[in-house]
């Protein structure tokens, strides 16, 4: 009797655990893909192999090459001119002048990200993700502006701007031999204004000041994101919630400083030695979302176009101008898409996409609905205009021609440039001419 009943609550045990695997399984199936967007610094669009450069410039790239032979690598993305530009216009889907972010944010502006300005993290947070941020922000530099409080649940390795622009507390051998020497007085005063801390936090509670961000820290800062990001994607690829993760790289902005690891490898200065370092470092990312959570849409690019004013330390393209431009060079960026068994492998578009594509595109391949391009709202009910466009068909190759048919290139406060594209004539319906009229000849930064 007592094996009988012993036996009937085994086998119920059994199949309420293989209905709970069921349940568990069925869950995991009809969860939304994760999203991961990789957002390089400066870099060049020829720096990687998959656009001609990588191992014919001495810095092989064979992750962010293989990423392309996976997914669909685009030859006309567009950032935009400047850092907080280019991360603005990614980050609220419109047109960086719209939301006062046209122009660089610098250390102890008052300027940043509005809290009523709505957010791609807090679409998809309000849509059922967890969120995540790491590395350089450009939006803002004071607490109400950082990531948690504009949609991300959790803030890692954050830097409010690249900090090797504002590392003059130390004498680095890249410094020039006139600069002022090291003075701990001008410096405490110089770190009451700069912010190079590194910080940490999570929604609705106060962040958290990290270590300083000297030259020899920032070397391995992307490495330690880097090692952040591959344990969030662990801990969470089999929670209930699919995650979006916005991971900042800090190459390859100038000065370059590349991880100990890397250092020397290429042989050919900082410059390679760090693109070496991003592409590994992309490499594990890619190596944790295969192991871990391979219904990911991966994005990578740039916020913008190299300085190539600063070569050697600056990344190559072939076209006019450079960053902070509105030539080609200030604005077209690496772009590539990565979702392996719905994004057609090994695939090149030659039509326009942008940073203010993705939020409406992303959304729409996650089977959510974007926002309404055109006329929207606020967080405060305020009228506002969204720019980004659903191009999700021209990315999962279901349509022939980019749904993207014309670009301004706003400069700071300049209106410098306008682009049309015409797709399809009578004899040719296959063909897209770009037309691009340009009335600034600024083809540096500077001047």
């Amino acid at each position: 009797m007592k094996s009988g009943i012993l036996t009937s609550v085994l086998l119920a045990a059994v199949f309420c655990a293989l209905g709970t695997l069921g349940i568990t399984a069925d869950a995991q199936a009809a969860k939304k893909p994760n999203v991961v967007v990789l957002m390089q610094d400066d870099t060049g669009w020829t720096d990687f192999g998959a656009y001609l450069g990588g191992a014919a410039l001495g810095h092989p790239t064979p992750n962010v090459d293989q990423m392309a032979k996976e997914g669909v690598m685009f030859t006309n993305w567009y950032g935009q001119a400047s850092c907080t530009a280019g991360r603005a216009s990614f980050m609220t889907g419109r047109i960086p002048i719209r939301t006062a972010l046209s122009i660089v944010v610098a250390p102890g502006d008052q300027n940043s990200i509005r809290k009523q300005t709505p957010t791609i993290a807090e679409f998809f947070k309000k849509n059922g993700y967890s969120t995540y941020y790491s590395g350089k922000w450009h939006l803002g530099d004071k607490p109400e502006a950082y990531p948690i409080e504009h949609g991300f649940d959790v803030m890692k390795n954050f830097a409010a701007y690249y900090a090797g622009v504002y590392t003059y507390n130390d004498t680095s051998e890249w410094f020039h031999p006139w600069f002022p020497s090291y003075n701990k007085n001008i410096n405490d005063k110089y770190l009451d204004i700069v912010n190079l801390y590194e910080w940490e936090g999570e929604a609705g509670k106060p962040a958290r000041k990290g270590p300083l961000i000297d030259w020899d820290y920032l070397a391995e800062l992307d490495v330690n994101q880097t090692k952040n990001a591959v344990a969030y994607i662990k801990a969470h690829a089999k929670d209930d919630k699919p995650f979006f993760m916005d991971v900042n790289f800090m190459k390859m902005h100038n000065p370059n400083n590349p991880a100990k690891e890397f250092a020397g490898k290429s042989r050919l200065g900082r410059y390679s030695d760090s693109l070496m370092e991003m592409d590994h470092n992309i490499g594990q990312i890619l190596d944790a979302i295969r192991e871990y959570a391979p219904n990911t849409i991966v994005v990578t690019t740039a916020d913008n176009g190299a300085w190539q004013d600063a070569y050697p330390d600056a990344g190559t393209n072939p076209f006019r101008g450079e960053k902070g431009t509105s030539f080609e060079a200030g604005w077209r960026v690496p772009g590539i898409m990565w979702w392996p068994g719905k994004i057609p492998a090994g695939e090149v578009r030659h039509e326009m996409m942008t940073h203010i594509d993705l939020w409406s595109t992303l959304a729409s391949m996650a089977g959510i609905k974007p926002p309404p391009h055109g006329e929207w709202k606020d967080d405060n009910g305020k009228p506002i205009y969204f720019d980004s466009i659903d191009n999700s068909a021209y990315v999962l190759g279901k349509a022939e021609h980019s749904a993207r048919k014309s670009w301004m290139y706003v400069d700071g406060e300049e209106f410098g440039a306008v682009r049309v594209d015409i797709c399809g004539d009578q004899e040719n319906a296959d063909i897209c001419i770009a037309w691009k009229y340009t009335w600034n000849a600024k083809d540096t930064w500077l001047g």
